[in-house]
């Protein structure tokens, strides 16, 4: 996980559409990646598949953007599959976690269905108008050794909308 500024954007030099882009990139700051992580996007390029249909992402210059992705060689990638937002669009509550909470975490997940307790289940993901829990909330440990959502007065707030949605929804 990282925060990178994008400085421009370039295809393969290949006109095909289905060969990959590439991103200059400034790292801005490494929130969650090893050596390697830290070397290869130190190199300055970030790379995504050549289209959409292939979960290909479009970065724009002088954006900075919160991006997860993997490592494909010394290669770092980011795709539509990942998490890739710009900074300035996340919540206050997501950009203090990524800056002061995130390392807390680590020993936690998040799945889409029930798990283990060192999980959270993300339930808000498809149900509602706002996805509360990526919005407004982390998954972080507990004193027990399990993993709990932890959200404030805007993810109260945030669930109350999506329930007076769902009402309405079902009302003839």
């Amino acid at each position: 996980v990282a925060l990178v500024g994008v400085t421009n954007s370039k295809g393969s030099g290949v006109p095909n559409p289905l060969a990959p882009r590439s991103h200059g990139i400034e790292l801005l700051r490494l929130f969650r990646g090893g050596p390697k992580a830290m070397w290869a996007l130190a190199e300055g390029l970030l790379w995504t598949p050549g289209n959409d249909g292939l979960c290909g992402v479009s970065l724009h210059e002088n954006v900075r953007y919160l991006v997860t992705g993997s490592l494909h060689g010394a290669k770092p990638w980011v795709s539509a599959c990942g998490f890739v937002r710009p900074w300035n669009s996340l919540t206050r509550k997501q950009r203090k976690g990524f800056q002061r909470l995130y390392q807390q975490g680590c020993r936690c997940s998040v799945r889409l269905q029930p798990g283990p307790n060192t999980q959270c289940e993300w339930e808000t993901a498809f149900r509602g108008v706002e996805d509360c829990q990526e919005q407004y909330a982390m998954c972080v440990p507990q004193a027990n050794s399990g993993c709990t959502w932890l959200g404030g007065t805007p993810y109260r707030n945030c669930l109350k909308r999506n329930s007076a949605a769902l009402v309405e929804r079902e009302e003839p």
